[in-house]
């Protein structure tokens, strides 16, 4: 497991906007630009962090879930560990297209 992803554990599920500083939205931001795909397991891992509605947050967080899967079947089970709906939806309709 990477510094960057015990890191964002340790931090917990990305807040609400309403409930995030600049400073804390920075921190999120740069543990989330990995560089370099995750692996499954350590993507599996922050695959419940989406924020209620931290928009710009949550799409790099999906993109870091999306880039981990290398098949239907594992963008699947990503899905189920996905704590949003909406972007677990995104995962099973990537899915159904690959």
């Amino acid at each position: 497991m990477t510094s960057s992803i015990k890191q964002l554990l340790a931090l917990g599920a990305i807040p609400a906007d309403a409930e995030m500083s600049d400073e804390l939205f920075e921190k999120y931001d740069r543990l989330l630009d990995f560089g370099q795909p995750l692996s499954f397991e350590d993507a599996a891992s922050i695959a419940g962090l989406f924020s209620p509605d931290c928009d710009g947050l949550n799409w790099a967080l999906f993109r870091a879930l999306e880039e981990a899967c290398d098949t239907p079947a594992e963008l699947l089970e990503m899905a189920g560990k996905c704590s949003s709906a909406e972007y677990a939806e995104l995962l099973r309709s990537r899915a159904e297209n690959k």
